[in-house]
């Protein structure tokens, strides 16, 4: 089982930014996100299959958790928010998902506990700081040669999606997505000690550009 630190837990970043529209967040992604289509291809890109031992930082209501299950993953999906891991109980009842409340910068795993993580639309809530800190963490707790594969909001492509990109930021806040902009998700794969770190692909959305990223544990 996972150990908390003792460090006092910081604020987070709800997933819509603001407490009250948490419970419409799946309702939200599933009419203006192509959320299905994403963490499958998400899951293909890590190769989630049975026995995989899969860790999710930031799960959410547990969309992606309950999906790598699904496909025979044992998994772990990490929230620090109460409210969302509530959402997240009735999708994995029945499934081999164990759910754990904290923060990805506290939350201890034994070395080497995973095959692949897996990551959807969580980091771009992150500091900079947290977001190498986290991946350092989730470095520690890959096997060697596990992967880390995530979805999550990149650099706009030109105007019309940097205009899009606006709505996410001012619910988000500005200044902790200005590392959006400045494609900072593989610069702190890089820093974290991450290898082979790709940028697979990119879509055009209503909220703006997502990628999906993948790297290896050396």
């Amino acid at each position: 089982m996972p150990r908390r630190s003792a460090h006092p837990t910081p604020s987070y970043v709800p997933a819509l930014g603001l407490p009250w529209l948490t419970g419409a967040y799946d309702a939200l992604t599933g009419t203006f996100f192509p959320e299905r289509m994403v963490k499958e291809r998400l899951l293909s890109l890590a190769d989630v299959r049975a026995g995989t031992r899969v860790l999710d930082l930031g799960c959410g209501t547990g969309t992606l958790a309950a999906m790598a299950a699904r496909r025979g993953g044992q998994v772990v999906g990490i929230d620090a928010d109460r409210a969302m891991l509530e959402r997240a109980r009735p999708k994995i009842e029945g499934l081999p998902v164990t759910l754990v409340q904290g923060l990805t910068t506290e939350v201890e795993f034994p070395a080497e506990a995973f095959d692949v993580v897996v990551s959807s639309l969580f980091f771009h809530h992150l500091p900079t700081e947290a977001k190498v800190t986290t991946l350092r963490r989730a470095r520690a707790w890959l096997r060697p040669g596990g992967r880390l594969c995530i979805a999550d909001w990149s650099r706009p492509r030109n105007p019309a999606m940097a205009v899009l990109f606006l709505g996410v930021r001012a619910l988000d806040g500005f200044a902790l997505t200005r590392d959006v902009l400045d494609d900072q998700v593989p610069l702190s794969l890089r820093e974290a000690g991450f290898e082979d770190v790709l940028e697979v692909d990119t879509i055009a959305t209503v909220a703006g550009n997502l990628s999906w990223w993948t790297a290896a544990a050396p």
